[in-house]
């Protein structure tokens, strides 16, 4: 049986966009018509897993923005998607060292992200919303027993990874990075992930950053597609133990990444040409 608690108070997101806007006043470039920012009524749901504090934007949906567990929260973790009636499309909510949560499950209705589940190392399973936007810095950091990713390489909404997104996920093995992707937004996105074998890289990513796969001891093989440009000269662990195989296509990027770093080369010209 769900509960609900309605209770109000100040923001203190609200509280710092009220100091930063003075900020900009006492220095005189506030820019015109930039919006001014009043106190923020916040509300708390209440469910079997604990408490959820959110407040609402102009449409009326819900932005959560903390979470205080109960005694029965459960491993299977799954996001509101709605709280109070009001459709949840955005989480600022952090579970950085919780190590109850086994699986968690972000709701469709969610489009933006910015929680973390840092050094929750049992978790093991995500369930992606099929219409967040990205995935964000430190997300998944430290997560050890993490394995298994859905709704992740076929996502068509996500379009952007932040650095240390998967930093030392190192249960991880084989990574199919989502289809539309377009960046990174910053770097040693994979770095110590230890296990991982594979990473396929999609059509219409342009840059791979600095130690992206660094120290991943256990890599065999990358694709790199021919959108990609730009390889940071240190983005996979490279030294005459571990060399991994890379797939790709004649005069691209990739192959001449390979070439500079005496790697492997695998051309997919031919399959292509087979197809």
């Amino acid at each position: 049986m769900t509960q609900t608690i309605r209770k109000p108070k100040l923001m203190r997101f609200a509280t710092f966009i009220t100091a930063l806007a003075l900020m900009f006043t006492f220095f005189g470039v506030m820019p015109e018509g930039a919006l001014r920012v009043s106190a923020v009524e916040e509300f708390t749901y209440t469910d079997d897993n604990g408490t959820w504090s959110y407040y609402l934007l102009a449409d009326d949906n819900a932005v959560l923005t903390e979470f205080e567990k109960s005694d029965s929260l459960s491993e299977n973790l799954e996001i509101p998607s709605t709280v109070n009636g009001h459709t949840v499309v955005r989480s600022n909510v952090y579970f950085d060292g919780n190590t109850t949560i086994k699986s968690v499950v972000i709701p469709d209705t969610i489009k933006t992200v910015w929680s973390t589940f840092e050094r929750c190392t049992n978790l093991t399973t995500v369930t992606f919303s099929k219409n967040q936007n990205s995935i964000p810095s430190r997300m998944f950091m430290d997560c050890k027993s993490l394995t298994t990713l859905n709704n992740f390489s076929d996502n068509g909404s996500i379009t952007e990874i932040g650095s240390y997104a998967f930093y030392n996920c190192s249960s991880l093995e084989k990574v199919t990075l989502p289809c539309n992707l377009t960046s990174f937004s910053g770097e040693q996105v994979f770095m110590l992930c230890k296990n991982l074998e594979n990473i396929i890289f999609p059509e219409g990513i342009t840059s791979i950053p600095s130690y992206t796969a660094r120290f991943c001891n256990s890599l065999e093989y990358v694709y790199i597609p021919s959108s990609v440009t730009s390889i940071s000269s240190n983005a996979f662990y490279l030294d005459s133990f571990y060399v991994p195989k890379i797939y790709g296509y004649s005069g691209t990027a990739a192959e001449e990444y390979a070439t500079e770093h005496s790697i492997e080369f695998v051309s997919l010209d031919s399959y292509v040409s087979a197809m």
